[in-house]
C-alpha cells in the first residue's frame, strides 16, 4: 500500500506540474494532462482502504481539492463544485479528529467552493461558504497564522457583496482585510501589496456607487499612493501594467479601472463638484 500511495502522490505531482504550466502559456491541452494524472492518483486511492492506511483520508482529500480547483480555473463550475465539496466533507472528518490541523488548507478549499457558487449565481450558497471558513478562522489556535487567508476571504466575499449592490457591506469586508493587513509582518506586507492596490480600488468603486464621493476621491488617493509604492520597490512592476490616461499630466489608471468612472471623480477632486 505504501508504494500505491508513493505512486499517487507522483501521479498528483505530475498533476500539479502541468497545471503550472497551463497557468503559464494557457494551453488547454495541460489542463486535459493534469486533469488525466490527478484522476489516476484519486483512482488509486480510493481504491485503498481507510482502515489500511490511516492517512490515506488526508491524500484523497488533497487530490479531490486539487481537481476541483483545476476545473474552476478551467470554469467547469458543475465539476468544480462536485469535487471541492467532496473535499470539503472530508476535511471536515479529518477536522473532528484533530481540530488543530488542516484549518488552512480547508479554508483554502472553502474559499474556492464560495467562488464557484458565486460564479454559478448562487449567491446564498457562497455567503454561507464564505462565513464558514470565517468560523473555521475564529475557532483555530493558530489565528495568527490564518491571516493571509482571512484577507483573501474577506476581499473576495467584498467582491461578491459589490456584485450584488451591497456596497456598504463590501466597504465593511474590504476594511476589515486592510484591517489584518496592518498586523502582517514585513514579508507578509510585501505579498500582499499588490492586493492592497485592488483592495483600495474596489473601495473607491463601491464608495462611488454608494454616491460617497469624498471617500472615493480618498481610496483613489491611497491606490495610487500604493501602486507608487510597489513601483519605488520595484515590486510586482510587470504585473500592474498601468494604461496612460490619456494626458501626460494625468496618474496612470491600474487595468480593470473604469477611467470614465475615475475621471469623474478626479474631477471632483479637482473642483469640489462632480461633473
Amino acid at each position: 500500500e505504501s508504494e500505491l500511495i508513493r505512486y499517487a502522490t507522483h501521479l498528483s505531482n505530475t498533476s500539479e506540474l502541468y497545471r503550472s504550466i497551463s497557468v503559464l502559456d494557457h494551453d488547454s491541452t495541460n489542463i486535459q494532462q493534469a486533469l488525466t494524472y490527478n484522476l489516476k492518483a484519486i483512482s488509486i486511492l480510493e481504491s485503498i482502504s481507510d482502515s489500511i492506511n490511516p492517512d490515506i483520508t488526508f491524500h484523497l482529500t488533497i487530490k479531490y481539492n486539487n481537481r476541483g480547483s483545476i476545473f474552476l480555473e478551467a470554469k467547469n463550475l458543475d465539476s468544480a463544485l462536485y469535487y471541492l465539496g467532496k473535499a470539503d466533507t472530508l476535511w471536515s472528518v479529518l477536522h473532528s479528529k484533530n481540530p488543530n490541523k488542516h484549518t488552512l488548507s480547508w479554508c483554502n478549499t472553502l474559499a474556492n467552493l464560495a467562488l464557484a457558487h458565486s460564479r454559478l449565481g448562487q449567491f446564498e450558497q457562497a455567503h454561507s461558504t464564505y462565513h464558514k471558513a470565517f468560523e473555521l478562522c475564529q475557532s483555530s489556535i493558530s489565528k495568527h497564522s490564518l491571516r493571509p487567508i482571512l484577507v483573501s476571504l474577506f476581499t473576495s466575499e467584498g467582491v461578491l457583496l459589490r456584485k450584488e449592490k451591497r456596497y456598504e457591506e463590501a466597504k465593511q469586508n474590504y476594511l476589515a482585510a486592510l484591517d489584518l493587513q496592518k498586523d502582517l509582518d514585513k514579508d507578509e506586507c510585501r505579498k500582499f501589496s499588490q492586493s492592497m492596490v485592488f483592495i483600495y480600488n474596489n473601495l473607491a468603486t463601491s464608495s462611488f456607487f454608494a454616491k460617497q464621493i469624498d471617500s472615493a476621491v480618498t481610496f483613489y488617493k491611497l491606490e495610487k499612493d500604493q501602486i507608487e509604492g510597489l513601483r519605488r520597490e520595484e515590486v510586482g512592476v510587470a504585473r500592474l501594467r498601468c494604461a496612460d490616461a490619456g494626458r501626460g499630466d494625468a496618474p496612470a489608471l491600474p487595468c480593470g479601472r473604469d477611467p470614465l468612472l475615475y475621471g469623474a471623480v478626479r474631477r471632483k477632486d479637482q473642483r469640489g463638484r462632480l461633473q
